[in-house]
Formats: C-alpha cells, sequence, structure tokens
C-alpha cells in the first residue's frame, strides 16, 4: 500500500514480506521523499498493534487534540497521528532507521493527509495486515 502526502508527494510504502521460512508480521517499509529515501524489513509483532492508533484517530477525528503515537517492537519504525489545522488536514509523522547498519541511519518525515481520505487509508492498512496474519 502507498501513503502519500498531499504537499510535496512524500511517499510512505509498505508491503507484505512473503517468506515461507519466516513468522508472519513483517512488513518492507519504504521511505521515498524529493531528496531522501530509507528502506527496511520491520518486525510488526502484532499487527493489530500497527493498526490500533489509525483506528484510535479515526474515532476521535472530531477532537482536535487527538494525538497517536506507535513504535515497532524493536523501535526501528515509528508512527505519529494528529490534527494539523482546523480544515482537517491530519498530519502522519514516520521515522524508519536502521540501528544496527554500518553506519546506522534514520529517515524522518512529515505526510500531509486529507481527511476524507482517512477512512480508505485506514481500509487499505487493516487488509495489509489482515493479510499478514494469513
Amino acid at each position: 500500500m502507498e501513503i502519500k502526502s498531499a504537499e510535496n508527494g512524500t511517499k510512505l510504502i509498505l508491503e507484505a514480506i512473503n517468506r515461507n521460512d519466516s513468522a508472519a508480521d513483517q512488513l518492507s517499509v519504504r521511505i521515498d521523499g524529493a531528496r531522501f529515501s530509507g528502506m527496511k524489513s520491520v518486525y510488526i509483532h502484532n499487527t493489530s498493534s500497527l493498526l490500533a492508533p489509525f483506528l484510535k484517530f479515526r474515532k476521535a477525528l472530531d477532537a482536535s487534540d487527538t494525538h497517536v503515537r506507535w513504535e515497532s517492537i524493536e523501535e526501528d519504525l515509528s508512527v505519529e497521528l494528529y490534527h494539523r489545522d482546523s480544515l482537517g488536514h491530519i498530519c502522519l509523522n514516520v521515522s524508519l532507521r536502521e540501528n544496527c547498519g554500518n553506519p546506522p541511519w534514520s529517515v524522518s518525515t512529515e505526510l500531509i493527509l486529507e481527511l476524507g481520505l482517512f477512512d480508505s487509508l485506514v481500509a487499505d492498512l487493516q487488509a495489509l495486515l489482515d493479510g499478514l496474519e494469513t
């Protein structure tokens, strides 16, 4: 699945890793911006834990102070959602890091999401994560 910022074209791309010899709950995560990119496999541990902040945010869309954060068990992926403005734009801050690389690296960015597209984003994420559990 691809999540694209409404402002600058930065993309967050999540894909299931289908390997017969590994446990489920792994995603290939890629962040692509105009002058930066990063990609790595991320162990999610419990797929519902990644979906939870998106569901919580959707449930409280009317509350302008809603702020949710999630981090993977190995702390290599973090997402943060909050309202950007009174027009309904949503900020999705994403950080991806490799702590064991030589040298270690990190990529962080802010994607601006349109409120009207948020439900379909949540549905797409749920479908992707449901596919990991099968």
